[in-house]
């Protein structure tokens, strides 16, 4: 599945109390600021707060607050600009490439960062923003550390961590997590690390075998602001390790590509405080994703999220994918679960742009499909018979004269000398100077053939591809003016492309830059638009 970005930024509160907000995206569609004009201090906050924290919710009392929490993310312009990108991601999945917006969530103020706004919704009537892939909600930090871009293939190996001497029933989560993860067969290894848990424990384990998940069950505690995990000492006893040690634990541990830190059932709230804690500390070290619980599950809601968040992110069409598997994942308690706040229970850590932790069998097909057309675009051209100063020869009864006398297409002469078609059977002419025009019309039929080629590949309706393929025309018979081509519709044509067929717009970018270059033109991509301007 594809995502647009969807940067939302809360800066630092102003004199007058509120917080300022600035809302990118990477579909380059512009920015748009508003403000966020929320009190984490009043009343109306801290009680209802209270209230979600202590579990004495109800399903009007949760719309009600997730209400609230929407508006103060999603007002005007901002609101806006949110519809705007939404709009263009309903577009994309139209034309069929399925597409959804990633709501990356950039928060300055530290008294914001406890806001569950996992809760958030656009209003009462509406489902929260959380459990859905057409806009997904995960909170993005700002590290020094550099990014794991690293990939992997099944099978998934994982390590459960469960301490003993925490005084927590831990074994029905065991239980749930094993279920969820054996039906997944020979995707995904689960290995327990249990008894004696301590530091040189864990550290020894990551250091024999290669992991790409870790998902611990335990106790922690949250202290004078300070987060802890609950390990074991060498001799078995409960001893708290920093939230600041444990992220050590996985620094270099390249393979790891996911955390999962759930308080068990029956934990204090602090328990659940420390995991939030924690997650940071682990993603200074690297780590492109960590998950970790705002409150504690109970065994029924761990069992369901676990299946339906493991089997998501292993297997499926958008198998790698964590915050898709994570919004599956949090789907199912909302509907299983109506009057609980289970749903926005889970939050997740992100710095990955991508999304995407290792490849599923859709990506690898697609990188298969990119592969061929890269080979496609790199093979000579065999059907140019002939290419003198009076004319080129391409195909079986095609004539393109180069020079003065323009005649396109058998019947109409023009004074530009379009290219209107280079198929067989066509008399086309270009410009005066014999060498560029071949080289252009050379590279311009290549590009074509390489676009129809991926065209091909994507499922689109009989009369969609008819579409693409008139639209790919359109853009030949243009760019073929050379230097006289006009660089505004050119852009209009290009980017109208994108629009019908996401998936080919990149390589069509990239490929038609270099022909156009030596035209004097000069193509850019920015965001998911391209941007056509004469040469100096």
């Amino acid at each position: 599945m594809k995502f647009i970005n969807f940067d939302l930024r809360i800066e630092n509160r102003t004199a007058e109390g509120d917080y300022p907000m600035a809302a990118n995206n990477d579909a380059g569609l512009g920015q748009g600021r508003s403000m966020c004009k929320i009190d984490p201090a009043s009343p109306e906050i801290v009680k209802a707060l209270d209230d979600v924290a202590a579990d004495q919710v109800d399903a009007d009392s949760l719309k009600k607050f997730g209400s609230l929490l929407g508006t103060f993310l999603l007002n005007g312009d901002v609101e806006d600009k949110f519809n705007e990108v939404v709009g263009m991601a309903k577009a994309q999945t139209k034309t069929g490439t399925k597409t959804g917006v990633r709501v990356r969530l950039w928060i300055s103020p530290p008294e914001l960062h406890g806001l569950p706004w996992e809760l958030a919704r656009m209003s009462p009537d509406d489902e929260p923003l959380a459990i859905s892939t057409d806009h997904t909600l995960a909170r993005y930090l700002e590290v020094s550390s550099a990014e794991r871009d690293l990939t992997t293939v099944k099978p998934i190996r994982m390590l459960g961590i469960i301490p003993q001497g925490s005084g927590l029933d831990v074994e029905k989560e065991k239980e749930a997590l094993n279920s969820a993860v054996g039906r997944l067969g020979e995707a995904v290894q689960l290995k327990w690390l249990e008894g004696v848990v301590n530091t040189e424990r864990v550290r020894d384990e990551l250091g024999e075998a290669e992991y790409h998940i870790l998902h611990f069950i335990g106790h922690g505690t949250f202290k004078n602001d300070v987060a802890s995990l609950q390990l074991n000492d060498e001799w078995g006893d409960p001893t708290s390790v920093s939230a600041e040690r444990f992220a050590g634990l996985l620094r270099n541990h390249q393979s790891l590509r996911l955390v999962v830190l759930n308080a068990c059932r029956g934990a204090a709230r602090s328990s659940a405080q420390a995991m939030i804690g924690v997650a940071p500390q682990v993603v200074q070290k690297g780590l492109p994703a960590v998950v970790a619980m705002q409150w504690d599950f109970n065994d029924q809601m761990a069992a369901r999220f676990g299946k339906a968040f493991y089997r998501s992110l292993c297997i499926g069409p958008d198998a790698g994918d964590v915050d898709t598997a994570l919004a599956n994942g949090r789907s199912v308690l909302y509907d299983e679960y109506t009057s609980s706040r289970g749903f926005a229970t889970p939050v997740l850590f992100f710095r990955s742009d991508s999304g995407k932790l290792w490849k599923s069998e859709a990506d690898e097909e697609e990188e298969a499909k990119q592969k061929e057309a890269a080979e496609s675009k790199s093979a000579p051209i065999t059907n140019i018979t002939n290419v003198q100063t009076g004319g080129i020869q391409i195909g079986a009864g095609s004539n393109i004269s180069v020079g003065a006398g323009d005649f396109v297409g058998g019947n109409k002469t023009t004074a530009g000398g379009d290219i209107i078609n280079a198929g067989a059977g066509s008399n086309v002419t270009i410009g005066a100077d014999p060498l560029a025009a071949a080289n252009l019309l050379t590279a311009l039929i290549q590009w074509e053939t390489q676009m129809k080629i991926k065209a091909g590949t994507l499922k689109l309706s009989a009369e969609d591809k008819k579409e693409l393929i008139d639209q790919l025309v359109k853009i030949r018979t243009e760019a073929g003016k050379g230097a006289q081509a006009d660089p505004g519709r050119l852009e209009k044509l290009i980017n109208t492309l994108g629009v019908m067929a996401p998936d080919i717009f990149e390589v069509a970018v990239t490929t038609l830059a270099n022909p156009l270059a030596g035209m004097g033109l000069v193509m850019k991509k920015i965001g998911d638009k391209a941007k056509v301007e004469k040469a100096g």
